[in-house]
Formats: C-alpha cells, sequence, structure tokens
C-alpha cells in the first residue's frame, strides 16, 4: 500500500513490531540467510529506510502483494456471505461499501 490510500507511514506496522500477513508470508517463503536477517529485522529496535527497503525487495520477489489481495477478496466475499441473510438497510449497506473500500483501494 501506499501512505496516501492507506492513512498511514509506509513500513509502521513493522516499525512498531506487529506481525502482518505481508511480513508472515514473505518470512515463509524466503531463504535459510533471508530468513536469518529478517529475524534479525523484526527483532531489531530500530528500524531504518534500508532496513524497510530490504523488506519490500523480498515482497516484491516472492509476490506477497498479489497473494494478501487475493487472500483480502476471499475472506471480503465470507464476510458479504455471513451478512447476507439480514435485511438490507443503511447499516449493511454501509458495512458492505467499507468491505469494498478495503478491498478495492489503490495500493
Amino acid at each position: 500500500s501506499n501512505e496516501k490510500s492507506s492513512g498511514k507511514e509506509i513500513g509502521n506496522d513493522f516499525k512498531e513490531h506487529k506481525m502482518t500477513l505481508p511480513l508472515i508470508l514473505t518470512f515463509k517463503r524466503s531463504n535459510n540467510k533471508e530468513k536469518n536477517y529478517l529475524d534479525f529485522l523484526i527483532k531489531k529496535k530500530k528500524i531504518n529506510k534500508d532496513d524497510l527497503s530490504w523488506i519490500v525487495e523480498k515482497m516484491t520477489k516472492y509476490d506477497v502483494e498479489k497473494d494478501c489481495l487475493q487472500k483480502a477478496k476471499h475472506f471480503s466475499l465470507m464476510a458479504k456471505d455471513s451478512i447476507g441473510l439480514f435485511n438490507l438497510n443503511y447499516d449493511k449497506e454501509k458495512i458492505l461499501r467499507l468491505v469494498d473500500f478495503l478491498v478495492h483501494r489503490e495500493t
């Protein structure tokens, strides 16, 4: 994602030591050397721009964005299906629009 569409700084979750799906997939697909370095970065107290660039490079290498978007679409359909039994009203429409926005916003 980019800062404009997400409303937060790129790499902010990583800087706050939050485990995210893109990070988990990147780790899972990395070779042993990359895993060791990623583990080092995860434990590092302060992350710099070079660290983030390395992580983004690996995410790109392993096509993580495509797979995360695919999972988001899958779970958005499940979410929509789960509220399908409720009558259409303002609140339901708002939830449906929110789900669509979250999945289809610019990355």
